[in-house]
């Protein structure tokens, strides 16, 4: 056990992502390995009930952030946003997260 803690296990299956929306809020040019899978909530663990944050598409450096996905627990309904980074040093979530910062979370 290492005192820090945990990050949230949620998950948004990548075949429900809903690709022309994404490519509207920030349209490309995008390469193969630009999508995220699986999409996973990077936030600190927290209750079921807050909203979970996973990025699912990932932006070249000339476009700082990242394409991130926000959705609920057993709502198969997300949000799509561009979302800038997180300021602090290398945490890898978005601008204004949250809980902890990513380096600060145990991870499975």
């Amino acid at each position: 056990m290492t005192g820090r803690p945990r990050v949230c296990r949620a998950r948004l299956d990548p075949a429900r992502v809903d690709q022309a929306r994404a490519a509207d809020v920030h349209p490309g040019p995008y390469a193969p390995g630009d999508m995220a899978e699986p999409v996973l909530c990077a936030l600190e663990d927290h209750p079921a009930r807050d909203a979970h944050h996973g990025i699912i598409r990932y932006l070249d450096l000339r476009s700082p952030g990242e394409i991130w996905a926000t959705w609920h627990t057993g709502d198969g309904a997300h949000e799509i946003e561009h979302r800038a980074d997180c300021p602090e040093g290398d945490c890898t979530t978005y601008a204004g997260h949250p809980g902890a910062h990513s380096w600060q979370v145990s991870r499975p």
